[in-house]
């Protein structure tokens, strides 16, 4: 991207996960109402919000830039890992470092994408999924194993007796969501629940 002049841009995000790859160029950025500090390539920006919050862009005249973001909403971030997001102190955990060869290398791949339509968008989401992963591990969160998302033994009893039900009237099971209605879930939090006690 070039801005021939000055420009400055609030970008305002959802809780979740935010990724930048800044593999060229330099600007100044403001967290969450923050000072600006500066931001240079090749360095690589993780974002990680519980809340809605805000990122503050500061470009210079004739600012080129090269690079690659990625946002994945709180719901499927959690999904993915089977846990929720880790408790925050100050609303957004940020870690910045130099890019490794693996993220840049990827980010090029998604930049330069040899397919076009459903191959192209096929290929773009297993980059994004790749970079999600290495941005993750950079931030030190990984599945857990066990039960430790199930916050009660309580949860654990309704998630049994839940199963029970379905055992019982497999035939006529009722929809999911009138099944977490009924146990007392929100559908994530079910189906994550079930999968972590049951394995399946």
């Amino acid at each position: 991207r070039h801005f021939q002049k000055a420009h400055q841009a609030r970008e305002e995000l959802g809780p979740g996960l935010k990724l930048a790859l800044l593999l060229e160029g330099q600007f100044e950025l403001g967290v969450g109402g923050d000072p600006f500090a500066p931001v240079s390539g090749a360095s690589s920006s993780l974002f990680v919000s519980r809340d809605d919050w805000v990122l503050d862009h500061r470009f210079g005249a004739d600012t080129r830039l090269r690079y690659v973001t990625l946002h994945l909403e709180a719901g499927l971030v959690e999904d993915l890992l089977e846990q929720d997001l880790p408790p925050l102190k100050d609303g957004v955990a940020q870690k910045c470092r130099s890019t490794p060869a693996v993220m840049a290398s990827i980010a090029n791949q998604i930049l330069h994408q040899p397919f076009s339509g459903v191959a192209g968008r096929l290929q773009e989401s297993a980059r994004c999924f790749e970079l999600a992963a290495l941005a993750l591990d950079m931030l030190g969160i990984g599945p857990t194993r066990g039960h430790s998302g199930i916050a009660s033994s309580p949860e654990v009893q309704r998630l049994r007796d839940l199963k029970a039900l379905i055992d019982e009237q497999w035939r006529e099971a009722p929809a999911l969501d009138e099944l977490a209605r009924r146990f007392g879930f929100s559908m994530r939090k079910m189906t994550v629940g079930f999968r972590r006690l049951f394995g399946q």
